[in-house]
């Protein structure tokens, strides 16, 4: 097991460079390579969840396999619960409990924008290439769901403005009409406005006041998704403390949670809840933050997630996940469908060009503009002026 010391001192290891100025400034704190993988694993199962919807696939065994626990494999409505969850943690993760860290308020902002949107309007590029050069709307794709038929209905010169207004992340784009994905990326882009001045009201205050003030905003409307960024902001304030627990819990107990976490992460379906409030959403995001301790504190798990294909799928799950629906949409719209056999080409031929085009994005568009930003903010005092501490 990990130990909850070392842990929290990794966490506060962080080395110190100067900038032009001379003022000495805190490097990149450490990345956990486990809460990587799991977002990896999370967007395969989006790829997979679109897959089963786009294709149709259906009978008694996958009746009864999405009404169990199993349904965690595809269920792609949890694992972007998960990325929300695992954004707020990770981000306030370096912040919240290091006293003697603080956190540049520009400085985030400006590897946010950075993080995000490179990838982000290269994905919307290659998806209208995809669409005008290689999408099919007259043969194959007739075939296959109405849902995967109901999107690229537009004409590219009919839409410039469109084209536009998603680029720039504009409230009034339509996140549907490019690559149907993007939705989550305008809530992830706005919500980390905010998750500074979250973070700093979860470090600064105790348990009972953070549950009660989310409590508020939540009886009072706040966005959703908020609250979901919120959890994982909270449990990074705590995770020690709980991991000490998963540290000492007997082996029934720790078998006992991987059984019943994917139970709960899945609990719409498990449970068959049609619940039309956030409930089982809420009870999927407490599910997201179990993964999370476990990834980090139980020894089986985490060595799990730092083997190669788990760390290869985390470093491209970004990219990965913003062009694998375009790329699904196309390749199904070559492919006629004849029998289920037929649908074995489009899984891997769409699985294979996304894991590789993704990793093309990973490598030159991801990493040069996140390594830019990172050196902006280190040549220039101007991003430190803003201090939370």
């Amino acid at each position: 097991m990990h130990s909850i010391n070392a842990l929290a001192a990794e966490e506060s290891l962080t080395n110190s460079v100067s900038n032009d100025t001379g003022e000495v400034i805190q490097a990149r704190p450490r990345r956990y390579h486990e809460l990587d993988s799991m977002r990896g694993l999370a967007s395969l199962t989006v790829f997979f969840s679109h897959f089963v919807m786009g294709n149709m696939v259906t009978g008694p065994i996958c009746e009864i396999l999405r009404m169990s626990p199993a349904h965690i494999i595809w269920d792609g409505s949890s694992a972007v619960l998960f990325f929300f969850v695992l954004s707020g943690f990770v981000l306030a993760l370096p912040y919240i409990n290091n006293q003697g860290r603080y956190l540049d308020l520009l400085s985030f902002y400006l590897k946010r924008i950075f993080r995000i949107y490179p990838a982000f309007i290269i994905g919307i590029l290659i998806s209208v290439a995809l669409k005008e050069y290689m999408y099919d709307p007259h043969n194959s794709i007739q075939h296959y769901s109405g849902w995967l038929n109901s999107f690229w209905k537009w004409n590219l010169n009919d839409n410039l403005t469109q084209l536009k207004y998603t680029l720039m992340l504009l409230a009034s784009f339509n996140s549907d009409l490019f690559d149907p994905v993007i939705w989550s990326l305008a809530i992830e882009m706005n919500i980390s406005f905010i998750i500074p001045f979250l973070t700093l009201i979860i470090k600064k205050n105790e348990l009972l006041f953070n549950i009660l003030f989310i409590t508020i905003l939540t009886y009072v409307g706040v966005e959703f998704w908020m609250t979901i960024f919120y959890a994982g902001i909270l449990l990074a304030r705590y995770h020690t403390l709980l991991g000490s627990y998963i540290n000492k819990a007997s082996k029934p107990v720790i078998t006992g949670l991987f059984i019943i976490t994917p139970a709960l992460y899945t609990f719409r379906f498990t449970f068959h809840s049609n619940d039309s409030s956030h409930y089982p959403e809420y009870i999927s995001c407490l599910a997201s933050c179990i993964f999370i301790m476990l990834a980090l504190y139980n020894n089986g798990f985490s060595a799990f997630l730092k083997n190669k294909i788990c760390v290869f799928l985390g470093k491209v799950s970004y990219s990965f996940y913003l062009i694998h629906l375009p790329i699904l949409i196309t390749v199904a719209s070559v492919f006629p469908y004849k029998n289920d056999y037929s649908l074995v080409p489009v899984f891997f031929i769409s699985l294979s060009s996304s894991l590789f085009l993704a990793y093309i994005m990973y490598k030159f568009i991801e990493t040069p503009f996140q390594n830019f930003a990172h050196k902006i903010v280190l040549k220039y005092s101007f991003w430190q002026k803003i201090k939370f501490r």
